[in-house]
């Protein structure tokens, strides 16, 4: 995996708090035994419902290769 900060970076939660590396790390290892298309769809809706209605504060860039 290779990605930006903008996942990290996002306010949003129960708090409105930024999502942090530390859950975006913890995503990855939830989510690294399910196939790529998957994993896509679940990020792209953990970073929606993190989000909310709060405006997106940066570019999302998360690259996976998979050997």
């Amino acid at each position: 995996y290779m990605f930006s900060d903008g996942f990290n970076d996002q306010f949003g939660g129960p708090k409105n708090k930024k999502f942090l590396i530390r859950r975006f790390q913890e995503k990855i290892l939830e989510l690294a035994k399910i196939p790529l298309n998957e994993q896509e769809k679940i990020f792209r809706d953990t970073f929606a419902e993190w989000k909310g209605k709060n405006e997106q504060i940066d570019d999302i860039l998360i690259m996976a290769i998979e050997l």
